[in-house]
């Protein structure tokens, strides 16, 4: 026996304001990565790095400014991106 049933939803009252699906992806995924820990221990840290993720095998750290994510090589959020970018480049052209 099959039934149907229609369903109709107003996008305007299921929205969720600041709600990345892909942080939500990676929360899982890494949940199912720690599942075997230390046979996943790469793929923890990369998606955890990736993500921005606290994880059994990543420690989380407090970054104050721009510099401390040119220092521990950490993608840093939107809003600080250009400054990071001409610091690394600008890093880049002292060593050549």
């Amino acid at each position: 026996m099959t039934e149907t049933k229609v369903i109709t939803l107003n996008s305007n009252e299921q929205t969720i304001k600041d709600w990345e699906i892909s942080k939500f992806w990676a929360q899982k995924k890494l949940n199912e990565l720690e599942i075997f820990e230390k046979e996943n221990k790469n793929d923890i840290k990369s998606l955890s790095k990736q993500f921005g993720l606290v994880s059994n095998n990543m420690s989380l750290m407090v970054l104050e400014n721009v510099e401390d994510y040119v220092r521990y090589d950490i993608a840093p959020p939107a809003e600080l991106r250009t400054q990071f970018n001409e610091i690394v480049k600008k890093q880049q052209s002292c060593k050549r």
